[in-house]
C-alpha cells in the first residue's frame, strides 16, 4: 500500500535527495509540476530540506514521475514503488472517464551540494 501522510485528502509521501541547490530545485520542480498539468498547494524550504505538496490528474502520473526524476531527484525505494503503483492504478482505470486527482507530499533533502562544490573547486 501507499505510505500516507496526515493530510486531507491523503497524500502519497515521497522522499528524495538532491545535490542541487534547494531554491533552484524548487523552481525546476514547480515548472515541471505545472508542465505536467499539476498545481502546487504549498512549498517551503530551509537550508537542508524542501517540502512541496502538489496535486495532478492521475492520467498524467507517468509524466509526473518522469518529471520528478528528470529534475535530478534521487527518490527512495518506497517513493518509486508508490509512484509506480499510482501509475498502474491510473492505467487500469483508463476505461472509466472519471477524473482522479493524485496528491503528493514531496520532501527533498540536500545531499551535500556545498561539499561537492568545494571538492570540485579544489581540483
Amino acid at each position: 500500500m501507499f505510505q500516507i501522510v496526515q493530510a486531507e485528502p491523503a497524500a502519497i509521501a515521497v522522499r528524495a535527495a538532491s545535490w542541487m541547490d534547494l531554491p533552484e530545485l524548487a523552481q525546476r520542480l514547480a515548472a515541471a509540476i505545472v508542465e505536467c498539468g499539476g498545481w502546487m498547494l504549498s512549498a517551503s524550504t530551509d537550508a537542508t530540506e524542501l517540502s512541496i505538496l502538489f496535486e495532478f490528474e492521475c492520467d498524467a502520473s507517468l509524466e509526473m514521475y518522469v518529471a520528478l526524476v528528470s529534475c535530478g531527484l534521487s527518490i527512495n525505494k518506497r517513493g518509486h514503488i508508490d509512484l509506480t503503483r499510482l501509475w498502474q492504478c491510473a492505467r487500469s482505470q483508463k476505461e472509466s472517464p472519471c477524473l482522479h486527482i493524485g496528491r503528493i507530499a514531496l520532501t527533498v533533502f540536500a545531499s551535500g551540494a556545498e561539499q561537492l562544490r568545494a571538492a570540485c573547486a579544489a581540483r
